[in-house]
């Protein structure tokens, strides 16, 4: 198979054709939802408002929910929060993970409750309030992790060494990091078994070093393959690999311009690793990334994610 791909023939099977084309409606899905509400935000009319709920109230899975919380919360409507919170642990069955999400979740927004009932903003937690916020802050794995340490970071100045969503009520001084400039990185075929071709296209002429690097479930660097050109296609073999999801991610002279997921030997994976990788790919959607995203809720009172 070596040979064929360094001939430049077409060594894709049926399988993994049929994997591409749903790992691409799955991202279409996706893109289209983003757009409706991107669309129904910027549309000051009630019946887009009513629109936006309708469309978050269909996404029956748990992400959505959480989305639904989020506007809720946003909207400062506790009400209506407290009832969708409630439903994500009594109309889904959790995994363990997802689970251990939640539990961690029900700590954050009992604090947003709190603050929404006695009409408080962040900077007005208590003592209690800001020691479990920054006790929940440790855990770098989870989405509820990537709350507090926007909200710390927004109250305290914390300087996190990773990207977090960053909360919308800041002070008149406060401003985020520069956005980083678009840049080409095609990962073929995805999901992969065998091999997949990293095509890329570094957005800056002259740099010093680069690297092309891919990272697992814990942050962990599995693969590193320093890069000469600015434009290039690299051949990744898998074999090496465990079963799972990975980041892969480009960097030029110390600065990262770019991110992609790649999932290798899916059907393989055992289910702790396809919680590992709806987790990830979690991770990865509440991080402030090159590409444009949907920013919501819109309009915000504390966070935009």
């Amino acid at each position: 198979m070596r040979e064929e791909i360094n001939l430049g023939r077409d060594t894709l099977s049926q399988k993994e054709i049929l994997a591409i084309e749903i790992h691409e409606l799955k991202n279409e899905r996706v893109r289209i939802i983003n757009n409706k509400i991107r669309y129904f935000l910027s549309d000051p009319l009630q019946t887009s408002k009513d629109s936006l709920l309708f469309l978050l109230e269909n996404e029956n899975n748990v992400q959505g929910r959480y989305r639904l919380l989020s506007y809720h919360i946003a909207q400062k409507d506790k009400a209506n929060a407290e009832f969708v919170f409630n439903s994500i642990n009594t109309d889904f069955e959790l995994t363990t993970k997802q689970q251990a999400e939640y539990d961690k979740m029900t700590i954050l927004t009992n604090i947003q409750f709190d603050l929404i009932e006695n009409n408080k903003s962040y900077f007005e937690v208590d003592s209690i309030q800001r020691q479990e916020l920054y006790v929940l802050t440790e855990d770098t794995l989870s989405q509820t992790g990537a709350y507090a340490r926007a909200i710390i970071s927004l109250i305290d100045r914390v300087d996190y060494d990773f990207n977090f969503p960053f909360p919308e009520d800041k002070p008149k001084d406060f401003a985020p990091p520069p956005s980083q400039p678009d840049l080409k990185l095609n990962l073929t075929p995805n999901p992969a078994n065998d091999y997949f071709i990293a095509d890329y296209e570094l957005p800056i002429f002259n740099f010093k070093t680069a690297s092309f690097s891919m990272f697992n479930f814990e942050s962990k660097k599995v693969y590193e393959q320093q890069l000469t050109n600015r434009v290039y296609q690299l051949i990744i073999e898998t074999e090496k690999f465990t079963p799972g999801t990975y980041v892969c991610k480009l960097f030029a002279d110390g600065t990262e311009y770019a991110q992609e997921l790649i999932t290798i030997k899916a059907d393989q994976m055992t289910a702790e690793q396809n919680e590992q990788s709806e987790e990830l790919k979690t991770r990865i959607e509440l991080q402030v990334l090159s590409s444009p995203l949907a920013i919501f809720p819109n309009p915000a009172n504390d966070f935009v994610v």
